[in-house]
């Protein structure tokens, strides 16, 4: 998948914390998540927030500097949206919903 790479305008770090509150897939989170203690995000424990500079992690301050393409872009809406349909749709199918 392609990336992007930091540094990110400002409509991009606002994409990417949307994406990592939104709950659409699972969000960034940090890589010493079991090694200390880490706060619980909105999704998970240990999110990554976005900033112009690149994720950070808000406890210790591990820092990563790409994300997928559609995630800084804002396609991961259209993603999201579309993958609720066809859940809602198959849903229908089975008689669920």
């Amino acid at each position: 998948m392609p990336q992007s790479f930091a540094p990110w305008r400002p409509s991009e770090v606002a994409s990417l914390n949307e994406y990592q509150n939104a709950g659409a897939w699972h969000p960034f989170t940090c890589p010493n998540r079991d090694l200390s203690p880490h706060r619980t995000g909105s999704q998970d424990v240990g999110m990554l927030e976005a900033s112009a500079a690149g994720w950070i992690c808000p406890d210790c301050g591990y820092m990563q500097d790409w994300a997928h393409d559609w995630m800084v872009d804002g396609t991961w809406r259209m993603l999201f949206a579309e993958n609720l349909r066809m859940l809602e749709e198959r849903k229908k199918r089975q008689g669920l919903g």
